[in-house]
C-alpha cells in the first residue's frame, strides 16, 4: 500500500512532465501562471468567505425561513443574540473553508486553463516565430513540478483538515462507539501514513489547515482542530451517560460528568452558542413565556411547592451569567459538581428505593453540607444555600409523620421549638447563639422521639438558621405557628 501510494504520484508526475514537452515551453509557462492565479484567487475566495457576517446572510435566511413555523422567531432570536449569529456564521465558514479552498482552486484552474489555451492560440497565430513548440527542459521540468505540487497541496488540504478534525473526535469516541470508531480511526491513520500527506505536513500544510479552519468568537480565536477534542469528549460522555439510568449514577458516571464539564469549559464554540440559547430561554421563562413553543420545565411532579423558588433562582443565575463566558462555564462546573456530589453520595440511587429513602439521604448525611460548600464557592449560587436548607426542612416535616406516635412527636417537637424560639427571641442573644441552642433542641427532640434520621450536626445548624431567620421578628411564637411552618414542607412531599 505504501509503495503503491508512492509510485502512483511519481508516475503521474512523469506523465505531466512528458506532456509538458509535448505542448511546449510557452504553454507550460502559461499553465503555471494560470495555476498561480488560481491559487491566489482561491485564497481571496476564502478570505472573502471568512469576512461574511450574519448581516450578510440574514436576508437569505429570511427568504429560506419565510412561511415556516418558527421562521420569524429564529430570525428575531439570532438578531437579538449579541454574538450568536456572527459566531455561528464564523464557525460555519471555518468548517466550509477547506473544501471551498479546493473547489474554488479547481474552478479557477479550469477557467485559467481555457483562457490559457485561447491566449496560446492567439500568440501562435500572430507570432512570427514558427517554432511554436520550443522545448526547454530547464523551464518545463521545474514548472510542471511546481504545478503538480501546488495542485496536490490544494487538493490534499480538505482531506488533511477534515481528517484532523475527525481523528480528534473519533479518538474520544472509541470507548462508546467501539467498532465504528475503530474503523474510522484506522482509515484516517492509514491516510496520515501516506507519503503525500507526509509531504503536505512538512511543506506548511498544518499551518494552512489551522488558518482555513480558524474562527473568532467575542475576540477569542480558535480553530476546529482545537475544538474537536472538547467536542469529542462532550459527545462521548453524553452517549455514555444516556446509556445509564439516572437512578444508577455512581462514581463512573460522576467521572463522566466531570469530564463533560471540563470539555465544555475547554471549548470556545459550545459556551458561546449555549450561552446565547440559555440567555434567551431563561429570559422568556422568567417572564412566564415559552421559548420556541417550549414552556419552562414543570416541577409539579417532584413536589413543586418546595422547588419552584429554587428553579426560579437557577433561571436567574444562568440568565445573569449566560453572556459571560467565564461565569457561564463556572456555573456549568457548579452544576456538574452538584450532580457529582449527588451521584457519589448515592442520592440518585435512592430515588428508586421505597419510602423516604431520598429524603433520608438528603437530610441524614453530609450531602447538604457538601452542596452548601459547593454553592458557597460560586458567588452566583450562594442564593441557593437557603433553597438547599429548605430541602432539609422538608425532610424534617416529613420525618415528623413517620413514627407510630407521630401525633405525640409532632406536638412535642413543635411545642419545644415554639417555647425555645419565644425564649430566645426575648433573651437579647445574638443570632449565632440562638442558632446553636435551637440546633441542640432539634437534635434532642429527634433523639427523644426515636426518629431514625441521623442528622449531621452542621446540617442541623443550617436548619436552625433557617428557622431563626424566619421567626426572628416574633416576640411570641405558638405551637400552631411552628406546626403550620413545617406543615408546608411536609405537604410538599404528598
Amino acid at each position: 500500500m505504501g509503495f503503491m501510494s508512492l509510485i502512483f504520484p511519481l508516475l503521474l508526475l512523469g506523465i505531466m512532465i512528458a506532456w509538458g514537452f509535448v505542448i511546449g515551453t510557452r504553454n507550460v509557462v502559461i499553465r503555471i501562471i494560470g495555476v498561480g492565479v488560481s491559487l491566489i484567487a482561491a485564497i481571496i475566495t476564502v478570505i472573502t468567505l471568512k469576512s461574511v457576517g450574519f448581516s450578510t446572510i440574514s436576508p437569505i435566511l429570511a427568504t429560506l425561513l419565510s412561511g415556516t413555523e418558527f421562521g420569524d422567531s429564529i430570525l428575531d432570536f439570532l438578531a437579538s443574540a449579541e454574538t450568536l449569529g456572527d459566531s455561528m456564521v464564523s464557525i460555519a465558514t471555518a468548517f466550509a473553508a477547506p473544501i471551498v479552498f479546493a473547489v474554488s482552486f479547481v474552478v479557477f484552474a479550469i477557467i485559467t486553463m481555457v483562457i490559457g489555451w485561447i491566449v496560446s492560440l492567439i500568440v501562435a497565430l500572430v507570432s512570427a516565430n514558427k517554432d511554436r513548440k520550443k522545448r526547454s527542459a530547464v523551464i518545463i521540468v521545474p514548472c510542471v513540478i511546481a504545478q503538480a505540487l501546488i495542485t496536490l497541496f490544494v487538493l490534499l488540504t480538505p482531506i488533511a483538515a477534515y481528517g484532523d478534525f475527525a481523528n480528534e473526535i473519533m479518538g474520544r469516541l472509541d470507548s462508546v462507539l467501539e467498532d465504528e470508531a475503530a474503523v474510522i480511526v484506522e482509515t484516517i491513520d492509514e491516510a496520515e501514513a501516506s507519503p503525500a500527506i507526509a509531504v503536505y505536513r512538512v511543506t506548511g500544510g498544518n499551518a494552512v489547515c489551522k488558518w482555513l479552519t480558524s474562527f473568532k468568537i467575542d475576540g477569542h480565536k480558535s480553530n476546529l482542530v482545537n475544538e474537536a477534542d472538547a467536542i469529542g469528549r462532550i459527545i462521548g460522555n453524553v452517549i455514555y451517560l444516556s446509556d445509564h439510568k439516572i437512578s444508577e449514577y455512581g462514581e463512573d458516571e460522576a467521572n463522566a460528568i466531570r469530564d463533560l464539564s471540563d470539555g465544555i469549559s475547554d471549548s470556545l464554540i459550545l459556551p458561546a452558542i449555549a450561552g446565547e440559547v440559555v440567555y434567551s430561554a431563561t429570559d422568556a421563562w422568567l417572564e412566564d413565556e415559552s421559548f420556541f413553543g417550549a414552556p419552562a420545565p414543570n416541577l409539579d411532579e417532584i413536589g413543586a411547592g418546595i422547588f419552584d423558588e429554587t428553579f426560579t433562582h437557577l433561571l436567574q443565575i444562568f440568565h445573569d451569567d449566560a453572556r459571560d463566558h467565564d461565569a457561564f462555564c463556572a456555573d456549568l462546573d457548579t452544576i456538574a459538581n452538584t450532580v457529582v456530589i449527588l451521584a457519589e453520595d448515592g442520592v440518585f440511587r435512592s430515588m428508586g428505593e421505597e419510602g423516604n429513602a431520598l429524603i433520608d439521604k438528603l437530610s441524614g448525611g453530609t450531602t447538604v453540607r457538601k452542596l452548601v460548600a459547593e454553592f458557597d464557592s460560586n458567588p452566583g449560587f450562594k442564593i441557593l444555600i437557603g433553597d438547599i436548607t429548605n430541602i432539609g426542612m422538608r425532610a424534617i416535616g416529613t420525618a415528623l409523620n413517620i413514627p407510630e406516635n407521630a401525633e405525640e412527636v409532632y406536638a412535642d417537637f413543635t411545642g419545644s421549638i415554639a417555647n425555645e424560639l419565644t425564649e430566645l427571641n426575648n433573651s437579647g442573644k445574638s443570632d449565632d447563639e440562638k442558632c446553636a441552642e435551637l440546633a441542640d433542641i432539634i437534635k434532642e427532640t429527634f433523639a427523644e422521639a426515636e426518629i431514625e434520621y441521623e442528622l449531621d450536626a452542621e446540617v442541623v445548624k443550617l436548619y436552625a438558621e433557617k428557622i431563626v431567620a424566619d421567626f426572628g421578628s416574633y416576640s411570641e411564637i405558638t405551637e400552631e405557628d411552628i406546626a403550620e411552618y413545617f406543615r408546608a414542607y411536609s405537604e410538599a412531599e404528598k
